[in-house]
């Protein structure tokens, strides 16, 4: 519960590199009780939203295929938070069509995930 009363939203990360990753989990759980879900990898975020409630992923973006697969296939029933440290603006645009719904520069910090 949150101090609210409310619950706490339930989050799963998947970033690319383990470093950010880990830290975007500690950051996250921060003082709230909430529940946020460390995933290895793209499956692991499909695997987790299947399986559990999940109100937000937060997702490091790339290039490669599995990443967006992952998005499309979660972004129906979870709130997609993207990072990013290079976009242009089709990029952008890829992006909001795979279904990510919030676009956070990793230059900006954690407290910029957390709004």
């Amino acid at each position: 519960m949150s101090i609210r009363g409310e619950r706490a939203p339930s989050i799963a990360v998947w970033h690319p590199r383990r470093m950010i990753r880990t830290g975007l989990v500690v950051a996250l759980a921060d003082g709230i009780r909430r529940a946020v879900c460390e995933v290895e990898d793209p499956a692991g975020l499909i695997r987790v939203c299947e399986h559990r409630t999940v109100d937000v992923a937060v997702v490091g973006l790339g290039e490669d295929d599995a990443t967006w697969n992952a998005i499309r296939a979660v972004a129906a029933k979870v709130r997609v938070v993207g990072l990013y440290r290079r976009m242009d603006e089709g990029a952008a645009r890829q992006s909001f069509d795979a279904g990510v719904r919030a676009l956070v520069y990793e230059g900006d910090g954690m407290d910029a995930v957390r709004d």
